[in-house]
């Protein structure tokens, strides 16, 4: 029996119809952080839906390394991944649990079911394409236009309102990978920020003030 609260965040979303057939064929997986739930190179013969948990998005590229593109929270799904619906194609992404998470899987077939069956589906992944069009623009409007400081400070407010959390388990390695750095100066911009009291560092972590 699956969970009230996720019942309400399906229909925030979907139909009853959609829910029932979901709920009748699928089972609620579940992920540990750091799992990878799509790598590089893989047939997208799935899609996720998220429950509970945030996933983050990765893009490889042969000049600057791999590079966060967004996060997926509870009740969206990777709008990359339902290109899977045109038929299978090879993952240009990966994606990871940032968070221990709860997750449906849905199989491509299956998306192409839905696409012509049901309503909400179809606006959901609408609705999805939009969502992530608008903070890859915001993305590629950031590297453009910001400084590294701002980028960097940026991020960590960010992870921290994603996870609910002041204080965010995380290394400055990390850091330069996803933002397309390296880490000398991802730790000479964080002691700048912690010089003027907008975060304080620690051990493999960073506690926002």
């Amino acid at each position: 029996m699956i969970e009230e609260k996720y019942l309400i965040l399906l229909r925030k979303h979907f139909e009853k119809s959609l829910i029932d057939d979901l709920l009748g064929s699928y089972e609620l997986n579940f992920f540990d952080k750091g799992d990878i739930i799509i790598n590089y190179g893989d047939s997208l013969k799935y899609i996720p839906i998220v429950m509970e948990g945030v996933i983050k998005v990765m893009k490889e590229d042969p000049d600057y390394g791999e590079g966060l593109l967004y996060y997926i929270m509870a009740g969206d799904t990777c709008s990359i991944s339902t290109s899977c619906f045109t038929g299978y194609k090879k993952s240009k992404i990966k994606a990871v649990c940032e968070t221990q998470a709860k997750i449906f899987l849905i199989s491509s077939n299956t998306m192409n079911d839905w696409m012509l069956k049901y309503d909400s589906w179809r606006s959901y992944v609408i609705n999805s394409y939009q969502k992530r069009f608008d903070e890859l623009f915001n993305v590629i409007n950031s590297i453009s236009f910001d400084n590294l400081e701002e980028r960097i400070n940026d991020y960590i407010q960010k992870k921290g309102s994603i996870l609910s959390s002041k204080k965010i388990k995380t290394t400055h390695e990390e850091i330069a990978n996803e933002l397309g750095t390296s880490r000398v100066v991802v730790s000479r911009i964080l002691k700048l920020l912690e010089n003027k009291s907008i975060l304080k560092l620690g051990r493999n972590s960073i506690e926002l003030l």
